[in-house]
C-alpha cells in the first residue's frame, strides 16, 4: 500500500514539473511577442520606378555619284570653228585635252530615318594618273562646298594629289546636328577642273607630247570617291 502511494506521488510530481515547464514556455513565447511589438517601427515604401532607353537611330546607307569627265566638249572659239564640239572622243570614251574644262555638282544621298546623333560628312578619295605622262600633269582642280546656302572654296586650281588631300581632310567636312539629314536641299559639293589652253610655248610642247604619246598608249586620269557619315561624340 505504501509503495502504491509512493508511485502515485512520483507521478504527480512529474505532472507538476511538466505543467510548470509548459507554463514557462508559454511565458517565454509571450515575452518574445511583447518584445517584438516594442521594437516595431514605421515603414513607407515608394512606388517602383522603371527607366528604359533605346539605341539612337542612325542611317541605313549613303550613296553618291561622280561625273567629272566627258566624251565631248563645246567649242569656245566659235570665230575659228563653228562646230558644236571642239573636242570629241572617237570611241565614246571620256577624254581630256588642252582647253577642256568641266564642273560637277553633287550631294550626299543618305537613306533611312533622320539620325538622332550629330555627325559629319567625310570623303574617302583616291586617284592617280596612269601611263607615262612624262612627269607633266596639267589638270588643275577646284573644290567648293555649300552648306546652308553658304559657299566655301576649299582649294583652287590645285593638283590631283592636293584635291584628294583636301577631300580626305576631316577638317573640311560639313557638320550636321541630330535630326538633320544632309541632302541636295542643304548640301552641295562642286568639283571643277581645267586643262589650261596655250599658256606658253614650253607648255604647248608638253601638251603636244602628251597628245602624241596617246596615239600608241593609254594616258589616263582617274578619281575614286566615296562619302561616309561619321558620328560626332
Amino acid at each position: 500500500m505504501e509503495r502504491k502511494s509512493l508511485m502515485e506521488n512520483k507521478r504527480k510530481k512529474k505532472q507538476n514539473k511538466l505543467g510548470l515547464l509548459l507554463v514557462l514556455v508559454a511565458l517565454l513565447l509571450l515575452g518574445v511577442n511583447v518584445l517584438s511589438n516594442t521594437r516595431a517601427k514605421y515603414i513607407t515604401k515608394s512606388d517602383e520606378v522603371t527607366e528604359t532607353a533605346r539605341v539612337a537611330k542612325w542611317f541605313e546607307g549613303a550613296t553618291m555619284e561622280l561625273d567629272l569627265f566627258k566624251d565631248a566638249y563645246a567649242t569656245d572659239d566659235t570665230a575659228s570653228y563653228s562646230g558644236e564640239n571642239s573636242v570629241k572622243s572617237a570611241d565614246g570614251d571620256k577624254v581630256v585635252a588642252p582647253g577642256t574644262t568641266h564642273s560637277y555638282e553633287f550631294s550626299p544621298a543618305l537613306t533611312g530615318s533622320a539620325p538622332e546623333v550629330a555627325y559629319r560628312m567625310e570623303f574617302e578619295v583616291t586617284g592617280e594618273y596612269t601611263g607615262d605622262w612624262n612627269n607633266y600633269y596639267p589638270l588643275l582642280f577646284t573644290l567648293v562646298t555649300t552648306s546652308g546656302g553658304v559657299d566655301t572654296t576649299v582649294v583652287t586650281d590645285v593638283s590631283l594629289d592636293d584635291l584628294i588631300a583636301a577631300m580626305n581632310d576631316s577638317a573640311n567636312a560639313l557638320v550636321y546636328g541630330p535630326g538633320e539629314v544632309a541632302s541636295s536641299e542643304n548640301t552641295k559639293y562642286t568639283i571643277s577642273w581645267n586643262w589650261p589652253f596655250s599658256t606658253d610655248e614650253a607648255t604647248d610642247e608638253k601638251d603636244t607630247a602628251l597628245g602624241l604619246a596617246a596615239i600608241d598608249a593609254d594616258l589616263e586620269i582617274n578619281l575614286t570617291a566615296a562619302m561616309k557619315a561619321v558620328q560626332i561624340d
